[in-house]
Order: C-alpha cells, then structure tokens, then sequence
C-alpha cells in the first residue's frame, strides 16, 4: 500500500477544504483533488501517516482562525483519516535542523520535520502545496539529504502518478450516496458497506447493527452500497461487533470503532476471569496488578485485562501471575521510588565491563552534557582512551541494584522454588517482568549484591534450580547520583 505524509497547508485542505485561509488560488482544481485523495484515503488504497506535533499545529491555527468547536472537529477528522501516527526524537530532529546549510524563506520547522519522518519512517511520497520549496531545501542540504529517496508532489501529480502505477485502477472511483430512511444523504467512499453507514450515522449504530435493510430488502452487512440506495439498520441493546466485520469495512471510522468496541468487549471478559479469581474485592490488589500490567509489557490494567481474554497472556502465566498476587509475592516499587529524580544523571555504568561496588573504578568524560561512563580500572576499553578523558572515582556505597534474566521451563508453580532459595538465603527479589513462549518461560527479578563475588553466589543458587535453564545480568545497573566519588588520585 502507498504511504503519504501530507504538509501543514494540504492537511487542512484536506480535512477542511481549500480556501479556508482565504487563498483561493487554483480553487476549483484544488477542490476536486482534495476529494479525490480523500476517496483514495478512505477507501484504504492509500495509506496517511500523520505526524503527532502537526496535530497540535493544526489545533492552534484553527483555533486562532475559527474557533475551539471547529479546532476540536478538525482534529476529529484528522484522527479519522490518519492511518499512523508518527512521533520524533526531538532531540535528534533538532541536531539535524542544525545541520542545515540553508533554510528557504517559506519553509516551516514542521515541513522540515515531515522530511526527516519520511526519510526514517520509509515514506512512498509527501503530497505538498508546493515542491519547489521542499526540492530547494533538499538540494542545498544534498549531504544531510543524500539517501532521500521519497517524491515530494502536489496532489495532483501525485493522483497521476498513482494511476499510471495502478494498471488495475482504470479511475479513481470517489463517493457513494445513500440515504437514510428520513432520505439524509449519507456520503461514503466507494466500497462501503452498510456497517460502514451504521458507524458513519452514529457510533452506537454501528456497535448495536444486527442487520441491514436496504430498499426494504434484507442484504448482508458486506454488500456494497450504491447511489440512491435507501438504507435502513437494524439495531439491538446487547449486540455487538463481529471482528469478522473488520474484513469488509471499508472506512477507517467504521475500522476504528469496531476494533474500540472490541477490545472494550475483551477489557470487560479479562475483568471477569480477574474477579473470578481474586473475588469482588479486586480493588484491593490494584498496585499489585498495576506491577503485574507493567512487567508484562502492557500499558495499563486495562490492556493486561484484554490480554486476559484474548489470550495474549497464556493461561498458564496467568494462573502464575495470579498465585503470585495471592501469596504476596511481588513487592510494587512505592510511588516516590517509580517517580524518576529530576536533573541530568551523572554516572552511567559500563556495559562493556558493569563494575559493582567493591570494584576498582574509572570514569570516561564523554562531554559536558552526558554522564560519566563508570569503568573497571582493568577494562581493555580504557587502553584507547585518551588519558585526559579519564577520571578516578571510589564507589560511596555498598550495594547495588542489578536486574537478573532467568531462562526456565514453563511449568506450574515454576517459579516457587527460585524465590524459596532466595528468601532462604535472605534476598529479597522483585519480579520485573515476566514472559512465556514457545515453551520457555523469562523473568527479569532485581536483587541487591554487595560485590562480584555475591552477583556470582546468587547466580549459582538460582542456577542450581533443575527447572533454570540459564540466568545472566539483564542489562548494565543503574546507580544514585551519591553513589560515587571523584578523587584525586591520579589515573
């Protein structure tokens, strides 16, 4: 499928309509090729991405040109017709706009931002209002621009261009027009379904839709709706979407409503498997479930209810995730601890060598703005270095945080003989996330070691557990601000 980005100007012709900042030139043309890529769009031959910063742009202009009720409508319809919603690094963007030898008088940051998204996110085209500025850019920044490989077109050379690619697409076929019972004109790109109708109407409709009538002939929810045709839906309280409708849907505001009903469908079985497990009183293990969403690689409770029900989450993880709820053993960072400090971190510990307290230490000065790599004082890495980078350090704690990664067989109650071993040997671990494919159950559990020499003791204890395949450091640890010293001594 093709992908777009479209500029600042041609969105809002898009989801407005040219002229609405009182340029009215070209008007006429302009009209039909807004029309016809929104057809294109609508109809999935098309695919837009969007970038999130030019909704906030769009939200200001419209705002500031009509009204807060206009701005949050346009918003909507932008929402409707992007397929993807891309984001930058802003930090990145920035050091590339630096970069820049020479910026056109008439070019704007965001349209600037739409090159480097279609460079990085392998866009096909960017449909503008006018080439000459974007082609400018490009060629007086060849070097920062030399592996651009998207076109830069207006609309209409672009529709062009995708015709003549498209030898199956003899014209680009734009809107149907069928009519409600009350003979509301109803406007849809061609294809459309009455599924597609019920949702256009009215979000309810589309969720509650059982049958259709159309001309006041029972038809299936995948015919294809023509001009003139007199639709009328049929509607019941405890209906709700067939994921089967996502086949033939052909909007984008029918696509997203049924895939929002569904997973709200699927949140609200996952919350009754949860319920039946842990009783009505499930409120009481909100933080714990909250930590559960979180090692699980979900964004929320809500979508770790979804993965319940739709049996992302195993059923087998799920018994073990519960027993763990229900024997206390998971320990919820408290909320002052999750809250990241504010201020630059000044340590970063090496990944190459990941000295622990005890360790002879050595930093590496990278520059004013990063943290100080911390070193062993017998890592190979240092031999390169220049020795004016290096910086000698003493540690000014006794202990550290590191994350373990521990590889077992995916077997009932697998993990109570780990956390034995350990609470015998008075460690106490926490579960940092959890996953069980193909067989083969991951956990990531943090501990505390005081020195190598103890990491490599818990390694072995958890190691000698017959179901543990493997256990290795997860990732380099992380440290306090305090936790090291500079000294004086020379390195």
């Amino acid at each position: 499928m093709t992908k777009i980005l479209v500029c600042f100007d041609t969105l809002l012709d898009l989801v407005l309509q040219p002229g609405w900042n009182s340029d009215y030139e070209d008007f006429d043309q302009r009209i039909e090729d807004c029309k016809k890529l929104q057809a294109l769009i609508e109809s999935e031959q098309i695919c837009l991405y969007v970038l999130r910063s030019m909704i906030h742009f769009v939200h200001i202009t419209v705002r500031e040109c009509f009204n807060t009720p206009q701005a949050n409508r346009t918003i909507a319809k932008i929402l409707e017709l992007g397929s993807y919603y891309l984001t930058v690094d802003h930090e990145w963007w920035i050091e590339r706009i630096t970069q820049l030898d020479h910026l056109p008088e008439n070019a704007e940051l965001y349209d600037i931002e739409c090159l480097i998204c279609a460079e990085t996110a392998a866009i096909d085209a960017i449909v503008v209002r006018d080439p000459i500025v974007f082609e400018e850019l490009i060629d007086r920044n060849a070097e920062l621009f030399q592996t651009f490989s998207p076109q830069i077109l207006d609309i209409n050379r672009f529709i062009n261009i995708f015709i003549n690619n498209r030898s199956d697409l003899q014209e680009i076929r734009q809107f149907v027009y069928p009519l409600t019972p009350q003979e509301m004109v109803v406007q849809l790109p061609w294809g459309s379904t009455p599924i597609d109708f019920a949702y256009k109407i009215h979000t309810s409709i589309g969720d509650h839709c059982v049958k259709a009538l159309v001309n006041q002939q029972e038809v299936p929810l995948n015919y294809r709706l023509q001009t003139g045709d007199i639709v009328e839906i049929i509607t019941r309280e405890t209906a709700s979407p067939d994921p089967d409708w996502l086949d033939f849907a052909a909007t984008q505001i029918a696509k997203k409503g049924i895939s929002r009903s569904i997973r709200y469908n699927q949140v609200q079985r996952g919350w009754q498997i949860i319920k039946r497990h842990l009783g009505n009183q499930v409120s009481a293990y909100r933080q714990q479930l909250e930590y559960i969403a979180s090692i699980s690689n979900f964004a929320s409770i809500d979508d770790f209810a979804r993965g319940v029900a739709s049996g992302d989450v195993s059923r087998l993880q799920f018994n073990t995730l519960i027993k763990m709820v229900q024997e206390n053993w998971l320990n919820p960072p408290s909320e002052a601890a999750s809250k990241p400090k504010k201020g630059r971190q000044p340590w970063r510990i090496a990944s190459c060598c990941i000295p622990l307290p005890g360790d002879e230490i050595c930093g590496v000065v990278r520059s004013r703005k990063q943290p100080i790599r911390v070193h062993s004082k017998h890592c190979q890495t240092l031999n390169d270095l220049d020795p004016q980078r290096l910086q000698s350090l003493c540690w000014n704690q006794t202990c550290a945080r590191v994350h373990l990664q521990v590889t077992l067989s995916d077997e009932p109650d697998t993990f109570r003989p780990i956390l034995n071993k350990l609470v015998e040997n008075d460690i106490t671990p926490d579960l940092r996330s959890l996953s069980i494919v193909n067989g083969a159950a991951r956990a990531t559990i943090g501990v505390d070691v005081f020195s190598r020499s103890h990491l490599e003791a818990i390694q072995r204890k958890i190691a000698d557990v017959p179901t543990v395949s493997s256990v290795r450091l997860a990732r380099p640890i992380l440290i306090a601000a305090d936790a090291i010293n500079e000294t004086d001594e020379a390195s």
